[in-house]
């Protein structure tokens, strides 16, 4: 009985975003060209939300003469978009290159966009893990484990990406927006913190332009 419990856990767990949508959207080739298209989306079984980690690298759509399935990479399209219940969602192509990341490996990637403007601000998805560790006590290896994270990350007019540090954030940020001392003002006051990184967006595209 046990042996059969884990076993079904173990199986939700390993295809937990086994479900995939049917879902209509569209995306701009790098001709600048608008695609209507029926995209498959991977959809978390449990929490019912799309698979945002795996899009950003590949997203796959219908043929409508074929029906067959096509693969679509951040290298094939400016732009992809559909409309996941009341949500509209909208996910830019940009070259994997953050100025202060050291994941970065120079390649492409679908982001998904937040906040739109001269200041734009994306949304990264990616697999944190956490290593196992000995114990003294119990003399005895505890195992590691996976857990998902998003990260805010900026960009503005065509520069780079720019990934917010956590550590030294007001020094980081006092930097990056140099061109907006009103707004250095603001962060080195503490009026904004870490945790309003969206509010530091929208000032800036409203105030320092």
């Amino acid at each position: 009985m046990k042996k059969t419990f884990f076993l079904l856990v173990f199986g939700i767990l390993s295809c937990s975003y086994a479900f995939a949508a049917k879902i209509d959207g569209y995306f701009i080739t790098n001709k600048h060209d608008t695609v209507n298209v029926t995209f498959k989306i991977p959809v978390g079984f449990i929490s019912q939300i799309p698979n945002y980690q795996s899009i950003q690298y590949k997203i796959k759509y219908y043929d409508k003469a074929s029906g067959k399935k096509i693969t679509l990479r951040p290298e094939d399209a400016l732009e992809i978009g559909f409309r996941y219940g009341n949500v509209a969602i909208k996910m830019l192509s940009r070259s994997y290159s953050f100025s202060n990341n050291p994941f970065s490996n120079g390649g492409k990637i679908f982001l998904r966009l937040q906040i739109d403007g001269p200041l734009k601000m994306f949304r990264y998805y990616y697999t944190q893990s956490s290593p196992g560790h000995f114990s003294g006590a119990t003399g005895a290896m505890t195992g590691g484990y996976s857990y998902n994270v998003e990260q805010y990350v900026l960009q503005r007019g065509d520069e780079p990406l720019k990934w917010p540090r956590t550590w030294s954030f007001r020094k980081d940020m006092k930097e990056y927006f140099s061109d907006c001392p009103a707004l250095v003002e603001m962060i080195d006051s503490k009026e904004f913190r870490k945790n309003e990184v969206e509010a530091i967006v929208v000032f800036y595209n409203s105030k320092c332009l």
